[in-house]
């Protein structure tokens, strides 16, 4: 049998789907359009659908309307959540195009826990998180994962902080770049990149309590260097 990956079949996303035996029915106005207006889906065709809570079913759709989608069920699988020990904190950017670039791109990479941080040396501008929610969805799907990413908001690094976990922050003058291997270990982290204009004497010395690490022997963008950091750490995460 040939196998069929969400690569060749597309990944949909219906939050509150029931399954019933062999087949599950789901309903989204946004979503059922995408498969019927967008991607021309009909009766026959196979899919992959995910409940953004790990879980993945691939099936054959049954019945597809404007409201309802019904699936006969192939296959069924509960995914680990790899990341979920990690929280990226993002510094608020003066570009919010910037900004949510970074986002998505850490999203791609796998990271499901955000913070958007608004540090000492943050320009101010309003943080929309039902966009970046969308942007989150938008991203999962794209990039063929089945845990939906979760972003909140924090109004200093201290208060960031607080949740527990490791920083695991990076500094240009760091001794190190990053060679941990995380893989045995339990511990929470954050991952901590400065804004622009870097961390206020007061954020570097609450970050003590972590580890510093170097990114690159040059000055990097904000945004450059949340997706550094973000693809340096998914690459021991995503392969363990």
């Amino acid at each position: 049998m040939t196998l069929v990956s969400p690569s060749d079949t597309g990944l949909f996303y219906f939050p509150d789907f029931v399954r019933e035996g062999e087949f599950v029915s789901a309903t989204g106005a946004d979503e059922m359009n995408h498969l019927t207006k967008v991607m021309r889906k009909k009766s026959g065709d196979k899919i992959y659908i995910t409940d953004g809570k790990g879980t993945l079913i691939f099936g054959v759709i049954t019945q597809l309307s404007r409201k309802e989608l019904t699936l006969s069920v192939l296959s069924a699988e509960q995914q680990n959540n790899r990341f979920e020990r990690f929280t990226v904190l993002l510094p608020i950017l003066k570009n919010p195009d910037r900004f949510e670039f970074a986002f998505e791109k850490s999203v791609e990479l796998g990271f499901t826990r955000f913070k958007a941080v608004k540090f000492q040396h943050s320009v101010k501008f309003a943080v929309n998180l039902d966009r970046l929610n969308l942007k989150a969805i938008a991203a999962m799907k794209q990039s063929l994962r089945s845990h939906l990413p979760r972003i909140e908001y924090s109004d200093s690094l201290n208060s960031a902080l607080t949740q527990g976990g490791i920083p695991l922050y990076f500094n240009q003058n760091a001794p190190s770049d990053l060679s941990e291997d995380f893989r045995d270990s339990g511990a929470s982290y954050l991952l901590v990149i400065g804004p622009e204009g870097g961390f206020s004497s007061f954020e570097i010395e609450i970050l003590k309590t972590g580890v510093s690490y170097r990114l690159s022997r040059g000055r990097l963008r904000a945004e450059t260097a949340v997706i550094t950091a973000a693809s340096l750490l998914a690459n021991k995460i995503d392969f363990q």
